[in-house]
């Protein structure tokens, strides 16, 4: 149908909540983290610390890019927008400083 052939429409960051799972697709590599694409108006930052539980040495060794990836919203600021995830569950806990969204996972 024709509805099928048009682009998904992106989401507001504002429309992500902290603790929702999310699937996406890692889009750049930086030393410090990973870019992935969420469907939002703009790329999530995934950061290194957020990549695992243990302590990551290389970014490269967790994700490269065009990996796709499950990830859990970490923080939310709509009025930057800034979107941040994490590949750790337990590390969304909703708390001070968590962003828009807090406490609703």
């Amino acid at each position: 149908t024709e509805s099928s052939a048009r682009p998904a429409r992106k989401r507001g960051v504002g429309e992500f909540r902290v603790g929702e799972r999310v699937e996406g697709t890692v889009s750049a590599i930086a030393a410090y983290g990973a870019w992935v694409n969420v469907g939002a108006e703009r790329a999530a930052l995934l950061h290194v610390r957020d990549m695992a539980v243990e302590f990551v040495h290389d970014v490269r060794w967790v994700v490269t890019k065009g990996d796709k990836v499950t990830a859990w919203v970490k923080y939310v600021d709509a009025a930057k927008p800034t979107l941040a995830l994490t590949l750790v569950p337990d590390r969304v806990d909703g708390g001070a400083g968590a962003g828009v969204g807090a406490g609703s996972a």
